[in-house]
């Protein structure tokens, strides 16, 4: 740390990071998401080798995805210390909808080739001279000082620049391969709606509860499910359920002033309750406050009155678009477009012979200007006598 370096900080005890946690019974795992990525999250011993790791994943996730296979275009991986000796290692790429499948099987496939110890030395190479020249940069200090400062509150050992260039020179295969090993183990992979992995080895992550209380039923003012508030718990049974949390298993619950709450399990399950959603009785939302204990209650700052989901009003509600009711037809048009089409046809079927004799005749008469003054006439007469269809068609429209 720089010398004489003193932040005005209050006085205390440094605490330790909590004990990491996981809602997974089974690694590894996977879940359906509605985004159009592939995401993998693992948990490894936190080591230089293990950030070296991050940067070969990278270079073979983007030669085999995008150079090769030409099926994502956004791929990065992150590595994160949480502080308690291990690191999230984590990695992203995503693909258009046409080729998620690809996609989803590409990325398994880097994953499965990388297990089993097929790792290029070209790659560790250029994830190191990649750290190296990091570590070169003017700005190298300065990129370093939020790792520096984690290491800090958590009482690890910031490395020297030279410690950490010695401990990058070090890192070997089979080191690399180990790392692999420890992200296969943990892994929870996020694949795109429709899909699945666990033909891959990784199991479908819980996403639903196996229970449900017994408590109130309050129905859903709009669709099939019910709300169910107990003594023991809260459950939710309808379409993506059941979803159940219990008061003494719940790990947080978020309270807006309007009386939504949003109750966390340990388990992951996360319960929603819009007041407004349900038939409730007004002291419901007293009862979950009541049994769920103090310290998990995180206030939450009011809602505008347009953020507060409503249900569809009686006369708000979307209805299907309907055809109007038919004219009813009255009864002289029928016998009006009869007449009409008859007549315009007969007189209209005159004036084109006459039309087409006057335009035929070889030799010019006296009689030709009355003659041409009748095929006028004659038309004219035609669209009179056609104008009524046309009127009664416009009145039924």
């Amino acid at each position: 740390m720089p010398a004489g370096l003193r932040l005005a900080l209050p006085s205390g005890v440094r605490r330790p990071v909590p004990a990491a946690s996981s809602a997974l019974p089974h690694t590894p795992a996977y879940f359906v998401n509605g985004s159009r990525a592939v995401v993998l999250d693992a948990v490894v011993r936190r080591r230089t080798a293990a950030s070296v790791f991050a940067g070969v994943l990278e270079r073979e996730l983007y030669r085999t995805l995008r150079q090769e296979d030409g099926v994502s275009y956004a791929i990065n991986t992150g590595y994160q210390p949480r502080g308690d000796g291990h690191a999230t290692l984590r990695a992203l790429a995503d693909a258009l909808p046409e080729k998620q499948d690809a996609l989803l099987g590409g990325f398994v496939d880097v994953l499965a080739k990388l297990r089993v110890g097929r790792i290029e030395q070209a790659d560790l190479d250029a994830a190191v001279a990649k750290r190296e020249d990091s570590l070169a940069s003017a700005e190298a200090d300065a990129d370093r000082l939020p790792g520096c400062a984690l290491n800090l509150l958590t009482g690890e050992r910031s490395l020297t620049v030279d410690e950490l260039r010695g401990e990058l020179k070090a890192v070997t295969l089979a080191d690399l391969h180990e790392v692999t090993r420890e992200v296969t183990a943990s892994a929870l992979l996020m694949v795109p709606e429709g899909h699945t992995a666990d033909w891959a080895g990784f199991v479908e992550a819980p996403t639903r509860s196996t229970h449900t209380v017994t408590g109130t039923a309050y129905r859903e003012r709009q669709g099939d499910g019910e709300l169910r508030v107990g003594l023991d718990g809260v459950s939710y049974v309808g379409p993506g359920g059941p979803l159940t949390v219990r008061y003494a298993e719940c790990a947080a619950m978020l309270a807006w002033p309007d009386g939504a709450r949003r109750l966390i399990g340990n388990d992951a399950i996360a319960m929603h309750i819009e007041p407004t959603l349900f038939d409730l009785h007004p002291g419901a939302i007293g009862v979950i406050d009541q049994q769920v204990a103090a310290d998990r209650r995180v206030p939450m700052p009011a809602r505008p009155p347009e953020k507060i989901p409503q249900p569809y009003a009686g006369g708000n509600r979307p209805r299907p678009a309907q055809r109007p009711e038919p004219v009813k037809r009255a009864g002289w048009e029928i016998p009006l477009m009869v007449v009409s089409g008859l007549a315009a046809l007969a007189v209209g079927g005159l004036s084109l012979l006459l039309t087409l004799g006057m335009l035929l005749a070889e030799e010019s008469d006296p009689d030709d200007g009355m003659l041409w003054g009748m095929v006028v006439f004659g038309w004219l007469l035609t669209v009179i006598l056609a104008l009524p269809i046309v009127l009664v068609r416009r009145r039924r429209r």
